[in-house]
């Protein structure tokens, strides 16, 4: 059997490298890792916003499907009790009740069709859309048709 003899010098190149080889290769398979779940993700919103089902839950479409919905959800006491509200304004009172429920429920934090369709009439963040959504479903109840003015932009 040969015996090697390494100089200080080649012991401490040597060790470098392989440090620097075993980092690069904890960097890259990091690096792939989170791109294989970027990827997946991706296709996974990709799905939500072309489906109609979410988790077992119908996704309206747009805004008129929204109150045909809530029309089903809703009990006649909720009903009323929006529809008899002093203006739209007050619908806010529903925010962290009825609003958390769409949010929550019809993908609007995680995507959904019904997301893509309020992005594209201008409304980011979640908040906002379920703000309006109850606000126009206060005219809807009202028969008051405000909410397709906007609808049809």
């Amino acid at each position: 059997m040969v015996q090697l003899s390494y100089s200080k010098i080649e012991k401490t190149t040597i060790s470098i490298t392989v440090v620097l080889f075993a980092s690069i290769v904890f960097i890259l398979n990091v690096g792939c890792s989170s791109f294989r779940n970027s990827i997946s993700k991706d296709k996974e919103y990709m799905s939500r916003i072309q489906s109609d089902t979410i988790n077992g839950v119908y996704i309206p479409k747009d805004l008129e499907d929204c109150f045909l919905q809530l029309d089903k959800l809703l009990s006649e006491d909720d009903k009323d009790f929006i529809k008899n509200l002093e203006n739209r304004n007050e619908t806010i009172i529903l925010h962290h009740g009825l609003g958390m429920a769409l949010r929550n429920n019809w993908g609007l934090w995680g995507g959904s069709r019904l997301q893509t369709y309020l992005k594209n009439k201008k409304l980011k963040h979640p908040d906002n859309m379920s703000a309006i959504i109850l606000e126009f479903y206060y005219d809807w109840l009202n028969n008051v048709d405000y909410w397709r003015k906007w609808a049809d932009k």
